[in-house]
């Protein structure tokens, strides 16, 4: 992601940014800021699964968060 990023302007663009995680999500949201500089990042969703073993399919983030996130944008 960060290659393509680099390559393509997209400076005055709309960006909604989501990203998956088992439990930690790093620096995502704040790579992708210093990424976009020029841009309008509109939104943020961190989904988190379970990192437990036999349960990495289970979403922990619930749907009305979700259901919120959307509102918002």
């Amino acid at each position: 992601m960060k290659k393509f990023l680099k390559e393509y302007d997209l400076s005055g663009k709309d960006i909604i940014v989501a990203s998956s995680n088992a439990g930690w999500i790093g620096h995502c949201f704040k790579d992708y800021r210093e990424l976009l500089p020029n841009s309008n990042i509109k939104g943020e969703l961190d989904l988190v699964f379970s990192a437990e073993t036999g349960k990495r399919d289970e979403m922990l983030t619930s749907i009305k968060d979700i259901d919120d996130w959307i509102e918002k944008l």
